[in-house]
């Protein structure tokens, strides 16, 4: 898969890196040529950067220009331009290397660095090392490190995590819910055909994909997107089944009645609720499990079947649990907060299934001229629903959040590392040479 294209200054790194890497090469050449006992053939400096510019040219297909009176100097002991740049800089190599662990490290635990706070950390060396005379690194000289070290480093937009998603997806969490579900699945023997996972999605009729646009390069300010509809929330419940299958949706209207009108065309064949606020509650959620359990019955055919959930309380209410334990239908809740690695809809489907809705709300309104009500919502999301449904996309993300296939170390240390903020252990960087003791009604320590 073809990358993102390089920048120019990026072009000129590895073109300038190509060039020193070849002219080195050059140099021990040479060298070698001179250590040659008496009388015998030696090639000269212009030969040797012609032989190694036709060898180059030969391997890569680039031509790289060697001059021979660099190679003199560099071979009578002589610097080269990067080895005095790399003098001018203003961190040292040992430095550089410190610093990008530091901005990896950063970022691994939730906490990534901006251009200015990351100019204000370096600022900080470089005054420590230089003096108060140091005038701080320029506005640009961030952008041109991090293109520099791009093999590391890289700019993206930041997300927002709350902080205690970043403190539940924790070793202690991650392996007691793999053990919890490795359990039940090994317990119940259940096989992939009666593994189900479902989750609410909110959709609003204006709601959809931030995307980039063309327009006037004279226009300041936003490129507003006109859209039309309410901003009323839609909720709709997606069932998917490890198998590669997809259970026909929920939608919830926000309404205090049922129109027959919302049902006119429903391709995907969703089920159609109501509630005040368009949200779900108990009720709603004894009738939605009551019509996966009619749905999956004889795919099951007498075997446990077993339902992973969030937790919301509409999944626990007495009647829910009640016709699931009635039905043999075994109910697992996500780790609270983890649903952002563990659940494989929030990881996986939702963003395409957005996208999907995106593509058919704006193809509707283009092509009808209408903007999009209850009446025809069901339409132009069911449409949506079944393009991004794929039997693919919903084993993706089964495998991908280690459910099935079961795979615990799906969740690496790197998507972990968000906790290790709040870990409930701590070292001291240094071992006192005496004993001390902690006066708690003082905030300082005091030697014993």
């Amino acid at each position: 898969m073809p990358g993102r294209a390089k920048s120019i200054t990026k072009k000129k790194q590895d073109a300038r890196n190509a060039h020193n890497g070849l002219m080195s090469s050059a140099v021990k050449a040479y060298l070698s040529e001179l250590g040659k006992a008496p009388g015998l053939q030696r090639r000269g400096a212009r030969t040797i950067c012609r032989d190694f510019e036709e060898m180059n040219l030969q391997a890569t297909g680039k031509r790289v220009q060697l001059s021979y009176s660099t190679l003199l100097r560099l071979a009578a002991g002589g610097k080269s331009l990067a080895e005095i740049n790399a003098a001018k800089s203003w961190l040292t190599a040992e430095e550089t290397e410190q610093v990008i662990a530091y901005i990896v490290e950063l970022g691994n635990r939730g906490f990534p660095l901006s251009h200015r706070r990351l100019r204000e950390h370096v600022d900080e060396i470089c005054h420590a090392k230089l003096g108060a005379a140091f005038p701080g690194v320029g506005k640009q000289w961030t952008h041109r490190f991090v293109e520099k070290h791009s093999d590391h480093l890289k700019m993206s937009w930041s997300r927002p995590l709350d902080s205690k998603r970043g403190r539940a997806v924790n070793p202690h969490t991650n392996k007691a819910w793999f053990d919890l579900l490795e359990g039940v699945m090994d317990k119940l023997d259940i096989d992939e055909d009666c593994i189900y996972a479902a989750d609410e999605i909110g959709i609003s009729p204006q709601s959809g994909e931030r995307e980039r646009v063309i327009g006037s390069k004279t226009r300041s300010g936003p490129q507003y997107q006109q859209r039309t509809g309410s901003r009323e929330n839609i909720t709709v419940i997606v069932s998917i089944c490890a198998d590669g299958t997809a259970e026909p949706p929920a939608v919830i209207l926000k309404g205090n009645a049922y129109q027959v009108k919302w049902k006119q065309d429903n391709p995907a064949n969703a089920s159609l609720g109501y509630s005040k606020k368009g949200w779900t509650d108990g009720e709603i959620g004894v009738e939605w499990i009551k019509d996966l359990e009619k749905r999956t019955k004889a795919k099951a055919n007498g075997r446990d079947r077993l339902l992973i959930v969030d937790g919301h309380n509409s999944h626990y209410t007495r009647a829910f649990l009640e016709y699931a334990r009635k039905n043999r239908i075994h109910v697992l809740c996500y780790p609270a907060h983890t649903t952002h690695v563990y659940q494989g809809l929030d990881v996986v489907v939702f963003a395409v299934l957005k996208h999907c809705w995106t593509e058919e709300r704006d193809r509707w309104e283009s092509g009808k001229g209408e903007g999009i009500t209850k009446a025809n919502f069901i339409t132009i999301y069911g449409r949506a629903h079944i393009r991004a449904l794929t039997p693919d996309l919903i084993r993706t993300a089964f495998r991908k959040t280690g459910i099935w296939p079961f795979n615990r170390n799906v969740v690496t240390d790197d998507m972990m590392a968000p906790s290790k903020e709040t870990s409930c252990q701590s070292n001291l960087p240094i071992i006192p040479s005496t004993p001390i003791h902690c006066e708690r009604s003082r905030t300082a320590c005091s030697t014993a």
